[in-house]
């Protein structure tokens, strides 16, 4: 049987949004229609995770597929759903955490 990962201490969010905050200023703007992407899509899944007493960060893969699949549930399509995917990925980035948007299971269903 495979181990959980320790779901991510309080203490970690303010490291990641701080981190983000960083690469953000590093970008000087240039890059805004994909930081507000990354900031909605973010918000997106920390707030649906919350909803449901999950960890966002960092999350499960069955998270990420829960997540993945309430969003086609609600009429999300598939090319809507791919960036969302991607800002999780990048959430965990930040964090120096294994991105479960990349595993198999994840990834099945869509």
């Amino acid at each position: 049987m495979t181990a959980l990962p320790a779901p991510a201490p309080p203490a970690l969010l303010p490291a990641l949004v701080a981190r983000l905050e960083a690469h953000a200023h590093a970008a000087r703007g240039a890059f805004a229609p994909t930081e507000r992407a990354l900031r909605k899509a973010s918000a997106a899944f920390t707030g649906w995770a919350a909803s449901q007493d999950l960890e966002p960060l960092p999350a499960l893969p069955a998270t990420v597929s829960a997540f993945v699949y309430h969003l086609a549930a609600s009429g999300s399509a598939p090319a809507s759903i791919r960036p969302t995917m991607w800002a999780i990925g990048a959430m965990h980035w930040a964090i120096g955490a294994e991105d479960p948007s990349c595993r198999r299971a994840t990834r099945s269903g869509w």
